[in-house]
């Protein structure tokens, strides 16, 4: 089971003076349980890729299929797709408006017609999957920090028990201890079987997250693979104004000084490396 998307192509405004295109003949493939994330500067395609995940766009050419269902205008499981793919935008948070935790995170659910029997059930699970406490139900999401609107806006989408969930720029806005918590929450959603795609212009998150990359530059595709092959080519090519990790760059000033040290974003293992050439 996997989200296929073949050399997908979208332009807007076709046959006018604007005319862009966007995306550009761009595949990938994102299996339940797989972590992909579709790293670009502004402007490179990521969030209209992400948006044809779940048929909010639709392809003018190539394809998109969510389990073996295409994603298609016409397509009479396109209503199925848009439940199987959870999107979550950036800055979520401003999209929030009920008067309450339970009804903001009640409203999916409710949306797809479950039987409102089911939906507390849907509500609390979703609310312990992203670890806001149960007293926080009737607490209005204007009054939460950043970080829990963050965690409603998710446990909002988690509600309705998606297979696949697409976050654009998701650690947007966000202190450093917000990031650590978001990214272990998306650790963990991971581990209970999502697919997690994470479009970002952020290259050391990206590194430090993925189980695999995909590089976009102007609606292209320039780098698609596992995180330390994307690094070796972000290192020898131009990503389009994507910045080398800073812990990256560290160690090639190393290697340039003489020193045997891998080239590497984890600070644990560069810690490491450093310590054992110094005892050389």
């Amino acid at each position: 089971m996997s989200i296929e998307v073949n050399q997908l192509t979208h332009i807007y405004h076709p046959g006018t003076p604007l005319e862009t295109k966007a995306v550009d003949g761009v595949s990938v493939t994102v299996d339940r349980g797989e972590w992909v994330s579709v790293v670009g500067h502004t402007g490179s395609g990521k969030s209209t890729l992400a948006q044809h995940l779940n048929g909010l766009l639709f392809p003018d050419s190539g394809s998109v299929f969510v389990d073996g269902l295409q994603v298609h205008p016409k397509s009479r499981h396109i209503r199925q797709v848009r439940q199987k793919v959870g999107l979550v935008f950036q800055y979520p948070e401003q999209q929030l408006f009920e008067e309450t935790v339970y009804r903001e995170i009640a409203f999916g659910p409710r949306n797809w017609g479950l039987e409102e029997n089911e939906v507390p059930l849907r509500v609390r699970r979703a609310m312990e999957m992203v670890g806001l406490e149960s007293d926080l139900e009737t607490a209005s999401p204007f009054r939460l920090s950043g970080g829990q609107k963050r965690r409603v806006a998710i446990a909002s989408v988690l509600a309705f028990r998606p297979a696949y969930l697409v976050l654009d720029e998701p650690t947007a806005g966000l202190d450093s201890f917000g990031r650590k918590d978001l990214k272990k929450l998306l650790k963990d959603l991971q581990a209970d079987g999502l697919g997690i795609i994470l479009i970002t212009h952020d290259l050391e998150l990206a590194l430090e997250v993925s189980d695999s990359l995909l590089v976009l530059k102007n609606g292209r595709q320039i780098i698609r693979g596992e995180p330390r092959l994307v690094m070796e080519e972000a290192i020898d090519r131009n990503l389009g104004g994507l910045v080398l990790p800073a812990m990256v760059r560290f160690m090639m000033k190393l290697r340039e000084l003489g020193h045997d040290v891998p080239l590497t974003w984890d600070p644990a293992e560069a810690a490491e490396a450093i310590q054992l050439e110094s005892s050389r």
